[in-house]
């Protein structure tokens, strides 16, 4: 039994130790990844910044122009959109006895073609930026 006891508190020995390596090497990537954690929320934050900053130029050039494919890939989607009086669709709803609690998705895919009066239909201009940036001449 001494020799097993002996074994043991080397074998406990050694993972004291294995622990203490471990835990240093632990915070000394944890401190690391902390920096370059730091980095990428930086440069993501930096890039909405200029994604800001791009959007109202796209669409004024898009305005201008009536060109949806823009320097760098950037691209102009128009997608509709639907203006209207939620009481007054409900409204609709019950006295057409459809939609009846309202389903805004169902509705909208079919409200602008019902001619109601109490909707509007319109447009979105949406900037999409690429996955990457194309040549920039």
């Amino acid at each position: 039994m001494k020799e097993q006891v002996n074994e043991l508190k080397k074998a406990m020995a050694e993972l004291e130790y294995q622990e203490g390596c471990y835990a240093q090497e632990k915070k000394h990537f944890d401190d690391k990844m902390f920096t370059t954690t730091e980095i990428i929320k930086a440069t993501k934050e930096q890039i909405e910044k200029i994604k800001q900053e791009i959007n109202p130029l796209a669409v004024a050039e898009y305005e201008s122009t009536g060109e949806k494919k823009l320097i760098g890939g950037i691209g102009i989607q128009c997608r509709k959109t639907l203006d209207y009086d939620e009481s007054k669709a409900f409204e609709f709803a019950k006295q057409k006895q459809m939609f009846l609690q309202l389903d805004k998705k169902s509705f909208e895919k079919v409200a602008a073609s019902l001619g109601l009066d109490f909707v509007k239909e319109g447009e979105k201009v949406i900037v999409t930026f690429p996955k990457e940036i194309g040549k920039v001449e």
